[in-house]
């Protein structure tokens, strides 16, 4: 009787494996914002790429399928969300460049933990500056212009002059009243790019804050929901090593 040697894995079951590629194709397309032409064209030639190397050499049959499944899991994520109105934020700002250092009212998520900039706290403090900012991400859904409403879509970080970390949590819905910033390319060579940092990152602009009250909590999420446990945790966290 032969027996496993103990380093083997148990086979994985399919229905599982299924899962992990329908999950991994709405994760990629929600992060790089894949079109529904795209996925259904790609869908189209792995169809057709497993039809033709079905008998020749079935390790690629069944590569192309798995690849079929993980499209399909972003063929549904982009057919949910999927709204030709929406534009992208990075679009919308490169087409009106007088966006950038202006005024403006954006309505979306808070997209990480809000938590105190402490790389810039601790320039401020050589500069004389004590003031504490807040940093966190934030996910646009909506551009409010004087003259009209855009429905967007793009990630910002936000910069708020003070603490507001008790003030709002991740996934809470708020209004904010700021200015935009978007990266400029550097002016020497050998300099930092942070304008290319920020697109690696799928961050399309920054946004300042000069005070608590440009946030408007529209609706927030109760503590006992995961990202509200979590954002508990960091902040309770964050106070015992301030005080230790």
């Amino acid at each position: 009787m032969r027996t496993s040697p103990l380093w083997q894995c148990p086979p994985v079951p399919r229905a599982l494996q299924l899962a992990l590629l329908m999950l991994g194709g709405i994760w990629i397309t929600d992060w790089r914002h894949w079109s529904m032409s795209f996925l259904l064209s790609t869908a189209a030639f792995c169809l057709c790429g497993a039809g033709i190397f079905r008998r020749r050499w079935p390790y690629l049959e069944s590569a192309f399928l798995a690849v079929c499944v993980f499209l399909l899991g972003g063929i549904l994520w982009a057919r949910q969300y999927h709204d030709n109105s929406t534009r992208e934020l990075d679009h919308v700002l490169s087409d009106q460049p007088s966006l950038n250092d202006a005024t403006v009212r954006i309505q979306g998520i808070i997209a990480s933990i809000p938590a105190l900039d402490t790389a810039g706290n601790q320039r401020g403090s050589v500069l004389g500056k004590t003031e504490p900012r807040t940093l966190f991400l934030f996910d646009v859904q909506e551009l409010i212009l004087p003259e009209s409403r855009l429905s967007v879509r793009g990630r910002c970080r936000v910069l708020v002059d003070g603490d507001v970390t008790a003030q709002i949590a991740w996934g809470d819905d708020v209004m904010l009243t700021g200015r935009f910033d978007v990266a400029s390319p550097p002016m020497n060579p050998g300099e930092f790019d942070f304008a290319t940092h920020l697109k690696r990152c799928g961050i399309a602009a920054m946004v300042f804050l000069k005070h608590s009250s440009a946030i408007e909590v529209t609706q927030s999420h109760g503590w006992w929901t995961a990202r509200g446990l979590l954002n508990a945790f960091r902040q309770e966290t964050a106070e015992l090593l301030e005080q230790h």
